[in-house]
């Protein structure tokens, strides 16, 4: 279940995750949806969110804020 709290964070299977996220060194797509949404194979809704920012999923660069 996937529902936005008034924080604008936003509460998945129960679990609150914020609206944004830092990369770091060392991230990928991947990565990031295993740590944030618990399931790897979710990469592409972070992508997906990001279409104006990114060009091809393997081009993200630490610093870049991606929104979730």
């Amino acid at each position: 279940m996937v529902a936005t709290l008034a924080t604008g964070r936003v509460r998945i299977n129960n679990t609150v995750t914020p609206n944004t996220y830092t990369v770091v060194k060392g991230d990928s797509l991947y990565k990031i949806a295993r740590r944030l949404y618990g399931n790897g194979e979710r990469w592409s809704d972070i992508y997906n969110a990001n279409t104006a920012l990114l060009s091809h999923p393997g081009l993200i660069r630490e610093g870049m804020v991606l929104n979730l």
